[in-house]
């Protein structure tokens, strides 16, 4: 496998003077992203409750949890987040502590109308050296489990989504 080159496509009529274009460097981060469990039911069930819950907690997010702990909201959607930490330590702190949280966010919900997260991070490298392997299981849909799988090695090359199982 090659391993990638940033590409530019310019078009023809752009000016010379923004030659020569400045070097472009890669630098690693922690990627962090949360989902809510079933979301599509508890949405469907009570929509305009679990859209006031998700708006305060995206709020919270961004306003207590990221400063404190040096992390930067990438995305925002209806269900999810993507959030970028540069210390592997800090985005784990972050996660612990926004699942300790969501206490908050439930108190006076009826069970079945809950927002519960998901919450991955991706850092290979760092679990690597605690653990003996690192799989990295994907799946393209809530109600896929995972439906590709491919070990993780350490190194500098990019982490394959697996192959089909």
């Amino acid at each position: 496998m090659r391993p990638s080159r940033p590409i530019i496509n310019m078009p023809s009529n752009t000016p010379t003077d923004l030659w020569p274009m400045p070097e472009l460097t890669r630098v690693r981060r922690v990627v962090v992203v949360v989902d809510v469990v079933e979301s599509v039911r508890v949405m469907q069930d009570d929509e305009a409750g679990f859209i006031e819950r998700w708006r305060r907690l995206v709020h919270h997010v961004r306003t207590e949890l990221l400063p404190k702990h040096g992390g930067r909201l990438v995305k925002s959607l209806g269900d999810g987040m993507l959030l970028e930490f540069e210390d592997p330590r800090a985005a784990t702190a972050y996660a612990l502590e926004q699942q300790r949280h969501m206490s908050s966010i439930n108190i006076g919900v009826p069970t079945g109308l809950m927002i519960w997260l998901r919450i991955g991070l991706h850092v290979a490298e760092a679990l690597l050296a605690r653990a003996g392997e690192v799989w990295n299981v994907y799946g393209p849909t809530e109600t896929t489990v995972w439906s590709s799988v491919e070990r993780v090695g350490s190194g500098e090359g990019p982490v394959s989504i697996g192959r089909p199982i």
